[in-house]
């Protein structure tokens, strides 16, 4: 024990009065000098003996402890999906658009990486379809222009009958290959400026437009019936007729395409509600609901083994489909295999007459 001052006899301590801690593991006592302390007080410091367990130091240790390990945790648990981003983006940066991220909808970041993934399956099949309009073009502009240029070498080592005889074919096939170009480049200026789209909008007649695209179709597919059921009376729409009757055009031209030899095609239309609704249906194999939701994605031909006489660029619908839109209309397509497909158009009437 602490050694007692000076005068203070063993047995008759005097009260101690502790006063606390003085340092690391020391106390402190005030001990009273003299009968009640007339002598004054004396202080003594007693080592005191560090508890081995101290709850002060083990807790605020165990806490950091266990927030550290749990950090550690949580960051690689988050740098996981960050780490397969950073690889993904390299990938596709590289040209690889096969990559995917790899990460399930319910892990960190799983909402984030199936937007990527989607998106380089979007620009994937975006680069698929340039090349495949590359090759696609290449292929119909050389057929006419081979044509035009063996129709020329006649006429020129023919007489003046032989050139003469020859000037029907080409100009058929200078008016295919305008056509092609036309149809490019409209696709193309509807596409840049979907949010206005360039139309000379005119007062016309449906059933004249209907007409129009009778006649045409008539005369390029003379072995093909048509049959036109107009019940439009004078119904009246503000559109830019030229694009319209290409919309009509594309679609009597994919119908013959498709129906079966000797089948008839039909033009029907009707106008109620305020809308004109014009439907092209064909009796040909039909299309799988499967092909039916890519018809009008561009370039997309639902039989790659075409030959020319049924091939295309793949554009044809779609380049209706944008038209139809900027008219502030819809083109719907309905298909059973087996039985055929019908194509339906609806386009406002002119609003003086809604």
């Amino acid at each position: 024990g602490p050694a007692l001052p000076k005068g203070v006899q063993p047995g008759q301590e005097p009260a101690l009065r502790p006063l606390g801690p003085v340092g690391k593991h020391r106390l402190a006592m005030a001990v009273p000098l003299g009968e009640g302390g007339r002598d004054g007080t004396a202080i003594l410091e007693h080592p005191e003996r560090p508890r081995p367990w101290d709850p002060r130091i083990v807790f605020p240790a165990l806490l950091a402890v266990l927030t550290a390990f749990s950090s550690l945790l949580v960051a690689r648990w988050l740098l996981r999906p960050l780490v397969q981003l950073s690889a993904f983006a390299g990938e596709l940066g590289s040209g690889n658009f096969g990559a995917r991220v790899g990460i399930g909808a319910r892990e960190p970041l799983g909402e984030l990486a199936g937007t990527f993934d989607q998106m380089a399956e979007r620009i994937g099949a975006l680069i698929t379809a340039q090349k495949e309009l590359l090759a696609n073009v290449s292929h119909e502009l050389r057929t006419p222009l081979a044509r035009i240029r063996v129709a020329l070498d006649l006429a020129a080592e023919g007489s003046a009958a032989d050139a003469a005889t020859q000037l029907g074919g080409i100009a058929g096939d200078l008016a295919e290959l305008e056509r092609l170009t036309q149809d490019i480049l409209t696709t193309a200026r509807l596409e840049l400026l979907s949010a206005h789209p360039p139309l000379r909008l005119d007062r016309i007649e449906a059933a004249s437009l209907l007409e129009d695209a009778a006649a045409r179709f008539r005369s390029l597919h003379a072995t093909t019936l048509l049959r036109v059921e107009s019940q439009c009376g004078g119904a009246l729409l503000d559109a830019d007729r030229m694009l319209l009757r290409r919309a009509l055009d594309n679609l009597l031209d994919n119908a013959v395409k498709h129906a079966d030899a000797g089948a008839e095609v039909v033009l029907a239309a009707r106008s109620a509600d305020g809308r004109l609704t014009i439907e092209v249906r064909d009796r040909g194999p039909g299309i799988s609901q499967e092909e039916l939701r890519s018809v009008f994605k561009p370039f997309f031909r639902p039989d790659r083994s075409r030959t020319r006489e049924t091939g295309g660029l793949g554009l044809g619908l779609l380049l209706a489909r944008r038209i139809v839109e900027a008219h502030g209309g819809t083109l719907e397509l309905e298909s059973t295999v087996g039985e055929g497909t019908v194509a339906k158009v609806g386009v406002p009437l002119a609003r003086s007459v809604v």
